[in-house]
């Protein structure tokens, strides 16, 4: 399967193997609404919104390839 992505002030074009499925999200209501429900339907911990209630600052971390995270760090 190709997919088009865009990239910096282009496209990127990307093969992937025709068994994966994928879902490119192209506008920004919808992965603003899919954030969202994640931050609401946690898994393994309480809402985002329970832990935060008391702190006065927050952080969101988001992992990817052109942000490298320590992964391997223990926590």
């Amino acid at each position: 399967m190709q997919v088009e992505l865009n990239y910096g002030r282009g496209k990127l074009p990307v093969q992937l193997p025709d068994d994966f499925q994928v879902t490119v999200l192209r506008k920004l209501p919808v992965l603003a609404a899919a954030v969202y429900k994640a931050f609401r339907e946690t898994v393994g911990t309480a809402p985002l919104e329970k832990l935060a209630r008391a702190a006065s600052s927050a952080t969101i971390a988001i992992c990817g390839i052109t942000r490298p995270m320590p992964n391997h760090a223990p926590r």
